[in-house]
């Protein structure tokens, strides 16, 4: 029987970003407004998304992206929002990144493909360094080792660009009728695997969520 290839993203799929999302807004600026909690969290998203490509290449710096996208963020909630304060606020979010973890119902879904011997890997944008150690928050070497984990930063190409799909299957090893992935994002994620023949699911964690 031939290999059954299972690929992930990291943000938005092998865990929720919501969560530190929540408590560090919480923290810094209070509860998120009821009926808002949805919506704010979706803008955070697509606002970071705004300035990715440009901060991935030196374009703007990665502050420059941190502020922009709470900034933007907060005038949603009639904030006005100072760079100083968009700052604290980061620092609160990577905190929390810092205590991630898979949910139990990931967690099973992990062990599943384990034991019937598929071939598990990650494609994530963003940096080698925030990348990795969310590898390592998550203990993500319970199922997928280092050798089968890429983040966009080590190769200098990011999702969704196809070449990062053709560098991981020349990498792995991948046959496109037996490989899946699995992600949030219909840009990033669903439309290239799809046109590079591959299977795709898409996980909406959210489901009025923006969905780039």
């Amino acid at each position: 029987m031939d290999r059954i290839n299972v690929l992930f993203d990291v943000d938005d799929t092998l865990y929720s970003r919501m969560m530190p999302f929540e408590r560090a807004w919480s923290e810094s600026f209070g509860p998120l407004p009821s009926g808002l909690e949805q919506k704010l969290y979706d803008d955070f998203i697509r606002y970071g998304y705004d300035l990715y490509e440009d901060s991935m290449t030196g374009r703007v710096s990665m502050e420059e992206m941190f502020i922009y996208r709470i900034v933007k963020t907060g005038e949603g909630a009639r904030l006005n929002l100072s760079d100083e304060q968009a700052l604290a606020f980061q620092a609160r979010y990577e905190y929390w990144q810092g205590r991630l973890f898979v949910s139990d119902t990931m967690a099973s879904l992990l062990d599943a493909l384990t034991e019937r011997k598929c071939f598990l890997a990650v494609i994530t944008n963003g940096t080698t360094a925030r990348q990795w150690k969310k590898y390592h928050v998550l203990d993500l070497k319970r199922w997928i080792p280092e050798t089968q984990y890429m983040a966009t930063g080590d190769v200098g190409i990011s999702k969704p660009d196809l070449r990062v799909f053709r560098l991981a299957a020349e990498k792995w090893g991948l046959r496109p009728e037996n490989t899946w992935y699995v992600g949030d994002s219909q840009e990033h994620d669903i439309q290239p695997a799809l046109s590079l023949g591959w299977h795709a699911a898409w996980l909406r964690r959210n489901p009025t969520a923006f969905a780039p």
